[in-house]
């Protein structure tokens, strides 16, 4: 439950919520690092008995979806107009 939460949660309110829609090369990147890193956690939770920062699994793969949104949204966008601005000039 856990997993599939922090790695479905963002993807599905993006589809459903146009101003949210992400790229679906920067979904399936988020919905993979959140996936494995709710996974991990919950490793190193039952190993050593203790959650790395004091989160559950659950938060540190909804924080890991949460920077990989804001990078799709915020970021990634302003380096490709970045980009395309500066070889439009190097023509």
């Amino acid at each position: 439950g856990s997993v599939s939460a922090a790695a479905l949660l963002i993807p599905i309110l993006s589809t459903w919520f146009p101003k949210l829609k992400m790229n679906a090369k920067s979904a399936f990147v988020l919905m993979l690092a959140s996936a494995v890193t709710t996974i991990l956690w919950f490793a190193i939770k039952k190993i050593y008995a203790y959650s790395p920062l004091g989160l559950e699994p659950l938060f540190a793969g909804g924080i890991v979806s949460i920077l990989i949104y804001m990078l799709d949204k915020f970021i990634i966008p302003k380096l490709k107009t970045s980009y395309e601005q500066n070889s439009a000039i190097n023509k």
